[in-house]
């Protein structure tokens, strides 16, 4: 079961006062505080929010709230939070003003990286992570890269000195060039730390003379800004600036708070105490753009929207400041919802459900995240046709799951229940009434992320394959190995077609790769399908030779006798 997928069906199904398309999360809802710096959305497909009065994580349903206790190192940093990135880890790096955190997924707990050993409070903003190096910059280092596998660190540009007024830290790692951008009162600086060459963007060379108050890169290495109404491009090649006029939407003096490229890179997200502009930056003008409208429900909450994304998914996110989180949904993504409550079990009714499976004895076992796993035993003497539940049980990391986040869930052919969680497998011993926990060891120089289960499913002489954020790995009497040697992160996606002896697995942000498995050693067919596509799901339909495939992009109609695709349906957004 896919974060990203569920997610969008528990926003549908949020009891909020909004209607169709719109959402709004308040402080009511459990957030820390209404005034966010920065949204971010993982590569498990969590939102993290990140405020001044601590770092918030929502999954479509619920919020979890971590926040600084000054006696508790290993709580998050005081202060002020400013930027969130994700290490190759899975960790995430997060600026605070006291210092540099990281958060520990195996442990849940935070690390914290004080400047120069020392314990004094600078307020530090992260802005860059790749496979090595999270970047950062604070008042007392400057611009720094940390190697956080061997902790070592070095300065990026040693001349530089920063100040923290200097405009809330916005800064930007070129895309393409050896260079950091950062947003001064002098304008838009660009330090090429190879040559040690500078580039200014100042307003004087800007079209309406305005300072420049947000600035983002496109994936081409483009700079955009905002100067008053106007959105202008750099080129950094020809140094020439194209500009665009920014729709009047409230009819007062605009000013930008942030910018910042969708995830398709094909749009620029705009926000301001004007609203939301999403730019298209395919075609170069103003795609649609949101408003606040008194006492509707259907539009922002107010003018000021101080930050905002576009995701994977085409959702907006926005923080109408102060209040808290506008979620803005396509319009493809509309649902009726029906108010069930069968059980009347307390928290379980609140949970977000990630997995379900039947038993031999036709009782459930039920997934979630942050409450572990529920057991719903069903009446066997039931008279009716209609399932009658007598008993809720629980199981938590008391009861051996590796942790309460749990991904999803099969029964092997022997009737055991299995259980992939965020931090590994488990199986239920029914003798001992607790779960055992089976974690894989195959990959240690990836151990997280080879421990974080997207998906598993049933595969031949009764092994099961997971699907992790390390590639493929193959479970078989309770022993992990890996089943190949591709090491791509998985969308969650698994289907094994046991007649035709291949097995379909949808590769984050690549889309779907096909292995040949007639050999001991599985083969991975040379054509990748789909694409760019972050492939969700697969359904079989029954007696035939169609596979539907549900992705980020659409729904697809595939032929896996002649493996083609022959009929697509996008997702359009109005």
């Amino acid at each position: 079961m896919k974060c990203s997928v569920l997610l969008v069906w528990l926003l549908l199904s949020l009891p909020c006062v909004a209607q169709e398309g719109y959402r709004h999360i308040t402080i009511k809802n459990g957030l820390s505080q209404g005034s966010i710096n920065t949204i971010f959305k993982d590569s498990r497909g969590f939102i993290w929010l990140a405020s001044q009065a601590g770092l918030n994580r929502y999954d479509g349903s619920n919020i979890k709230v971590y926040q600084f206790i000054d006696d508790d190192s290993t709580t998050i940093g005081g202060g002020d939070l400013r930027g969130v990135v994700e290490d190759a880890n899975g960790d995430l790096w997060i600026g605070s003003g006291d210092c540099l955190n990281r958060f520990n997924r195996k442990s849940n707990n935070f690390t914290r990286f004080y400047s120069n050993n020392s314990r004094r409070s600078t307020i530090t903003t992260v802005f860059y992570a790749n496979k090595d190096e999270i970047w950062y910059i604070n008042e007392e280092e400057g611009i720094m890269a940390l190697n956080y596998k061997s902790f070592h660190k070095r300065k990026i540009w040693k001349d530089f000195i920063y100040k923290a007024d200097y405009l809330s830290g916005k800064v930007k790692k070129d895309p393409i060039r050896p260079i950091v951008w950062i947003l001064l009162p002098t304008g838009v600086v660009g330090l090429n730390y190879q040559t040690k060459e500078e580039i200014l963007i100042s307003p004087k060379i800007l079209p309406n003379k305005s300072d420049i108050t947000s600035f983002e890169l496109d994936a081409k290495g483009n700079v955009w800004g905002v100067s008053g109404s106007q959105l202008w491009k750099y080129s950094v090649l020809s140094k020439k600036i194209k500009s665009f006029k920014l729709p009047n939407l409230r009819g007062i003096s605009p000013t930008t708070y942030d910018i910042k490229e969708s995830f398709d890179t094909q749009k620029l997200v705009i926000s301001g105490n004007y609203g939301l502009v999403v730019f298209d930056l395919l075609q170069e003008r103003i795609g649609r753009y949101y408003t606040h409208q008194l006492n509707n429900a259907r539009s922002l909450s107010n003018w000021e929207i101080s930050t905002a994304i576009l995701d994977d998914q085409q959702i907006l996110w926005a923080n109408p400041d102060p209040v808290g989180i506008d979620v803005i949904l396509p319009q493809h993504f509309q649902i009726n919802t029906f108010d069930s409550n069968p059980c009347d079990f307390g928290e379980f009714n609140g949970a977000s459900i990630r997995g379900i499976t039947e038993d031999q004895e036709h009782n459930l076992w039920v997934g979630s995240i942050d409450e572990g796993i529920w057991y719903i035993k069903m009446n066997p003497n039931r008279t009716g046709m209609v399932e009658e539940p007598i008993s809720l049980q629980k199981f938590t990391t008391k009861d051996g799951l590796p942790d309460h986040d749990v991904n999803d869930i099969l029964i092997d052919a022997n009737g055991i229940v299995w259980v992939a969680t965020f931090l590994g497998m488990a199986y239920f011993d029914k003798q001992k009434k607790k779960f055992i926990p089976v974690l894989n060891h195959a990959d240690p120089n990836n151990y997280v992320n080879a421990n974080y289960v997207r998906e598993i499913c049933r595969y031949k002489d009764n092994q099961i394959l997971l699907s992790t954020m390390s590639g493929l790995f193959l479970l078989k009497d309770k022993h992990i190995s890996a089943f190949s040697k591709d090491k791509e992160p998985g969308s969650g996606s698994l289907y094994y077609d046991a007649s035709a002896q291949r097995l379909y697995v949808g590769w984050r942000e690549k889309g779907l790769a096909v292995y040949s498995t007639k050999t001991e050693k599985p083969v991975l067919l040379p054509q990748l399908f789909l694409q760019g596509f972050n492939v969700m799901e697969c359904y079989r339909q029954p007696n035939s030779d169609i596979l539907w495939i549900s992705s980020n992009k659409g729904l697809i109609k595939f032929d896996v006798k002649n493996f083609k695709c022959f009929v697509y349906l996008p997702i359009k957004v109005d």
